[in-house]
Formats: structure tokens, sequence, C-alpha cells
């Protein structure tokens, strides 16, 4: 997430409370796409960089088996401590059980299993800020075979030009020949948390298409689903992107 000061009051619990609480619809649906598009890139032993990660986990359960390691970050230290009480066995840490039972169908490994990957994968834990990221890692690690990113460049500003950066710097990541796995809202202006909302840059498929073209992606696969249920956008849009 972006400027420190946006977000100051952004609770990670209301967040996880408001939009995790139970499987949604379009949570399903975007669980199924991660678990397709790791089995598209189908290779072991990646090196993988999630950015703007939040407090969320699912979308990296289906990379864990997969992955030699996972570099989670994100701007706001509260939300990395929501996933650090998880990676510790925290018992006041949010549970992702029946996330894990639901991804478990498609991986085939028991979800047990599948979480225990998960925790051993995730080597750092780390801030992060999309928008100015610095020299966090050496040059020779600074590329990555994954770059996971969700909800971040479209959902941490309402001005195009920071939009264009944040999305500009989460691909300059991905090594060539490396993949991009990626979600958005669609068109919205706003999201909540609580009872606070906070800035969205609206944005369609062909936009996305448009700028990962000039970014030198050659297969870039995007698919939507509807949602009825909120105000503050009408759609997901799931993006799976090899360099």
């Amino acid at each position: 997430m972006s400027s420190r000061g946006t977000f100051d009051s952004f609770v990670p619990r209301a967040y996880l409370r408001d939009h995790y609480s139970a499987l949604t619809r379009d949570t399903q649906f975007m669980l199924r796409f991660f678990n397709e598009a790791y089995r598209t890139i189908a290779k072991k032993d990646l090196r993988i960089l999630e950015v703007g990660g939040g407090a969320t986990l699912y979308q990296l359960m289906s990379a864990a088996p997969h992955a030699r390691e996972i570099i989670f970050t994100d701007m706001l230290s509260e939300n990395l401590s929501e996933v650090e009480r998880w990676k510790a066995c925290d018992k006041k840490a949010f549970s992702w059980k029946r996330y894990f039972d639901y991804v478990a169908r498609y991986t085939g490994i028991h979800p047990t299993t599948l979480e225990s990957r998960l925790r051993v994968a995730l080597k750092r834990i780390t801030v992060l800020d999309v928008l100015a990221p610095g020299k966090v890692w050496r040059r020779e690690q600074k590329k990555f075979d994954v770059v996971s990113s969700h909800f971040c460049p479209e959902s941490i500003t309402s001005d195009r030009k920071e939009f264009l950066r944040a999305f500009g710097n989460v691909v300059s990541f991905v090594k060539p020949r490396g993949a991009l796995v990626m979600s958005f809202l669609k068109e919205a202006t706003n999201y909540h948390a609580g009872t606070h909302s906070f800035p969205a840059y609206p944005i369609k498929e062909d936009d996305i298409r448009q700028i990962l073209k000039k970014k030198g992606f050659h297969f870039i696969e995007i698919q939507s689903i509807d949602i009825t249920e909120r105000k503050d956008h009408n759609a997901l849009m799931c993006v799976l992107a090899l360099r």
C-alpha cells in the first residue's frame, strides 16, 4: 500500500472481517484462477514476490507447492504483523482454514500440508512501498520468477500518474521469462474497510492489456467476474501474464 498518511485509518482486522469472513463467490473464482495460473506456470522452486499483500494469504495458497521462497511485502507494518501472527501459529491470528480447505480440492494436497508448505515458503515478511520501492534487495536478488500483487496499484490512489507508477514498479520485479499474477477491482473509485473509505483508480481489461503489452508481456490472460453485492466496484479481474 501507498503513502502512509492515506491509510492511517486502515484497520487490518476490519478489512479481513468485511472481505474475508466468508468464502464468497468472487473469492472462490479467484482461488480457482490462481490454481490454474500456477499450473500454467508449471515450474517448481520458484522465487515469488508478493507486492502489497496486505493482511491476506489466500492469494498464495496455490503458489505454496511451487515455491522455494516467498518474500511477502506491504507498506503497512500492521498488515505484516497479521501475516507474521499466522506464520507463527498464533491463536489470535485470522483463520484461513476454510480457504485452505477449498484450495486443497484443486491442488490435491491435504489442507494441513498446504498450510505447512506456505509457512515454510514464507521466508521474509518486510515493508515495501510500491510507489517508492527503493533498494530493498541486492541487484542479483531483485528479479523474481513470479510477482504476485492483488488489489494494490489501483487500490492505493485515485491519481492516474501514481497508479501507472505503482503498476510499473510491480512489473519491474518480474524477471525475463517470468510471470505476473494479479487481481484488480474493475472501474472502482473507492472501497471500504470497516467505516472507512479508501481511494481507487478505475481500470478495465483493455487498460491492463495495453499496459502489459508495452511492458513486454507476450501472453496475457484476463478473467473477470461481476459483483452485484458491492456498491464501490462492479467486478473483479484476475490476470496471468508471461514475459
